[in-house]
């Protein structure tokens, strides 16, 4: 918020970085665009695909995200039906106006009739001040779990992308690298990371689900949350946490009611003569979405 025509020379000039300021911008415009004024994505992609022949926007110097950024704005007013707001004020509260509209969602419903959640609790919205982890170098943003979600390992589990903000990775547009990664090229911030994981699950009781940012190879967390887990992953983080001491053994009952011989029971597929299969290849964690063509 508060990037305008007016102010981003003088963010240019704060940061000495005319590709972060560039690449700040047309995120701005197009997540305003999507979030408050209810634009398709798909537009915004589309603007992607005209600038450049390059896969990722991550790969655009700033003059290339200097004309993506113009591209959005056109596009914002084309499809707004008015231009792209240049006071920050009104930017500032239209957002959240945004988050609060976000609680009546069919999706947000949806997930409040699935969990049998009340209607009355109403939703918040938190202004922070913003780090990048597009201003490249050791820079990037992430999401992860304090274990693994699909064993109950206990060592983080971490989708990461370098030069990139959060909603890169959570909206699945871009295909993330693995921990391995992360911890080869910036084994500080993974050691930090691995720390933070530890001091996370003792504070909630509970593996945790996060997202975080790198600037400049500090780390920030910016959010978490208990984690989802498959049933053999919640047998083992509920016996392991009552072993560290961090849950009672009433908890760890609770979490692992349910759980019997045939939910934690998992098949292994095995050649004709009984052996075990060697992999062929790895592969990455998920796929990204697709979204449906739209003409803009």
């Amino acid at each position: 918020m508060g990037l305008t025509d007016d102010t981003l020379p003088g963010f240019v000039q704060l940061t000495g970085n005319p590709r972060l300021a560039w690449d700040a911008y047309r995120r701005l415009v197009a997540g305003y665009g999507e979030v408050v004024a209810g634009i398709d994505s798909a537009c915004f992609e589309a603007d992607l695909r005209t600038i450049t022949g390059k896969a990722e926007e991550r790969e655009f110097d700033f003059a290339e995200l200097r004309a993506l950024t113009r591209l959005h704005l056109a596009t914002y007013a084309r499809e707004a039906g008015q231009p792209f707001p240049q006071d920050p004020q009104v930017q500032l509260e239209a957002a959240i106006d945004a988050v609060f509209a976000s609680w009546n969602s069919a999706k947000a419903q949806a997930y409040r009739r699935m969990h049998d959640l009340s209607s009355t609790l109403g939703t918040a919205v938190t202004v922070q001040q913003m780090v990048f982890g597009n201003a490249g170098g050791m820079s990037g943003a992430g999401v992860g779990f304090t274990r693994n979600p699909s064993t109950g390992e206990p060592s983080p589990w971490v989708d990461f992308l370098f030069n990139a903000q959060g909603e890169d990775v959570v909206g699945g547009r871009r295909s993330a690298a693995g921990h391995e990664e992360l911890a080869a090229v910036a084994p500080r911030v993974w050691e930090s990371l691995s720390g933070i994981a530890d001091r996370l699950e003792h504070a909630f009781g509970d593996m945790q689900d996060f997202e975080f940012t790198v600037l400049d190879g500090r780390l920030y967390l910016l959010q978490t949350r208990s984690g989802k887990r498959t049933p053999q992953a919640a047998a083992r983080i509920a016996l392991d946490l009552h072993d560290a001491g961090v849950i009672s053994k009433d908890t760890a009952r609770e979490r692992t009611v349910g759980l019997d011989a045939k939910r934690l029971a998992q098949r292994t597929v095995v050649a004709r003569d009984g052996k075990a299969l060697a992999p062929l290849t790895r592969a990455t964690s998920a796929a990204t979405g697709s979204r449906a063509a739209k003409s803009c």
